[in-house]
């Protein structure tokens, strides 16, 4: 609301919108209300999205401690990566046509800032929640800007390595399946969590 107030003040068209947002990874398949609110702002003959909330920095999981860190990430983010955590209540503040629905959007991977950091164009699998049995392979792939990057995969029992493809801009690796019990799975790319 203060973001529009001072684009207001300078005759600057912005728009605060309400939906939701994915800052968890214990979201990620659960339907669940609007919780969050960003901006939209007209720009260069276009509607561009932020949200100065999350580009402020962020609260520890008590929300009881702010913790400044600047990250322009969230500032003029491409729509198309934006709904990756943010889904609009009006689903016309999306920005781009076919817009995923709210069950996919529902269903993506958390998103960290290191994915817009690292300009991460495209990854698959678009699904957050992936099963697999006891030494199943399953292929990650991430286009990148950049040729060389260094990748990483996190569990709750620490982090390692991984071996990868790298063609062109497009990484690929693989990760075997190695407990039963669900897990989280954190992707590390340059060293950032995306």
């Amino acid at each position: 609301i203060l973001f529009k107030a001072l684009c207001d003040s300078s005759s600057i068209k912005a728009e605060v919108i309400s939906g939701k947002s994915k800052t968890s990874a214990s979201q990620v398949g659960k339907a669940y209300k609007g919780d969050h609110a960003w901006n939209s702002v007209y720009l260069d003959d276009k509607w561009q999205m932020l949200d100065v909330t999350w580009a402020s920095g962020y609260c520890d999981d008590s929300v009881k401690k702010f913790t400044k860190k600047y990250d322009e990430g969230y500032f003029l983010t491409a729509p198309n990566k934006f709904v990756l955590q943010h889904y609009p209540d009006d689903t016309k503040k999306i920005l781009f046509p076919n817009p995923p629905s709210e069950t996919q959007f529902f269903s993506y991977p958390l998103a960290h800032s290191g994915f817009y950091k690292n300009e991460i164009i495209s990854f698959s699998p678009m699904n957050g929640i992936i099963e697999g049995k006891i030494g199943n392979k399953i292929t990650f792939e991430i286009r990148t800007p950049e040729n060389e990057s260094s990748i990483s995969v996190g569990t709750k029992k620490g982090s390692n390595e991984v071996k990868i493809k790298k063609q062109e801009k497009i990484i690929t690796y693989e990760y075997i399946v190695t407990s039963d019990k669900d897990d989280v799975l954190t992707i590390y790319l340059n060293g950032e969590a995306v």
